[in-house]
């Protein structure tokens, strides 16, 4: 399920933004239920984070940020078995395209 894209523009940031692109953040259907219902991620959740470049800012309809190109992909999980020294059990490993910085 589609969870959202949050948005870190670099030029709006000094150009020091700490992830400069758009992150198309997916979820699987039941536990994005279940955090909506209890308010917080249980054991085995996967997030998967599409990372894209940010692109042009200008359109007919006025500015706007747009995606381009795809950077790479990274997949975050929680687990306390696998992962029990991360903060919160969180594991973050990261994919990227040949070339790209994530």
């Amino acid at each position: 399920v589609y969870a959202g894209t949050p948005l870190t523009p670099n030029d709006l940031n000094g150009g020091k933004a700490a992830l400069p692109a758009c992150h198309n953040v997916y979820i699987y259907p039941e536990r994005s239920t279940y955090c909506r219902s209890i308010g917080s991620f249980r054991d085995g959740t996967i997030l998967i984070k599409e990372l894209v470049s940010d692109g042009s800012k200008a359109a007919v309809g006025g500015k706007r940020l747009f995606a381009r190109e795809l950077m790479g992909l990274e997949a975050t999980i929680k687990s306390g078995k696998q992962f029990p020294d991360e903060p919160r059990n969180w594991a973050f490993l990261s994919f990227s395209t040949q070339g790209a910085a994530v």
